[in-house]
């Protein structure tokens, strides 16, 4: 009696947890760098050795000898700019993937770019950076 009680208990909690609670599902690499794709409506597929997700007009593939972890995230994986390094130059884009191109310093960006929310594509990490 006591097994099935336990047993039903955990069908519980475990049925409301839902992803729906978290917009994204992100996926870590070896190296360090994340990458985030849409969750809901998401589906996973492994071939060839490689983890692709597709949601729509996303898609996402990585070698599964690279994946280190995934995991339903509430962020997209963009860090603030504030532990951006600064000796990189960096590739920016605007929030609807427009390519503002190659800049040596994000001193320089900012003298060339609008008011706005931008990405910013550093080696292999992305951040955001707000122009005013």
């Amino acid at each position: 009696m006591n097994k099935i009680l336990a047993t039903l208990s955990i069908i519980l909690i475990a049925s409301t947890i839902q992803a729906d609670d978290y917009p994204y599902l992100t996926f870590s690499r070896n190296d360090g760098s994340e990458q985030s794709i849409t969750a809901i409506g998401t589906t996973i597929s492994f071939a060839g050795g490689e983890l692709t997700a597709k949601n729509g007009n996303e898609q996402l593939s990585i070698s599964l000898v690279d994946l280190c972890k995934m995991f339903f995230s509430d962020t997209t994986g963009i860090r603030d700019e504030v532990s951006m390094p600064t000796s990189q130059s960096i590739h920016i884009y605007t929030l609807s993937g427009v390519d503002m191109g190659i800049y040596s310093t994000i001193d320089s960006a900012r003298s060339h770019l609008a008011s706005g929310i931008y990405i910013i594509k550093s080696g292999n990490q992305t951040y955001k950076i707000t122009i005013k």
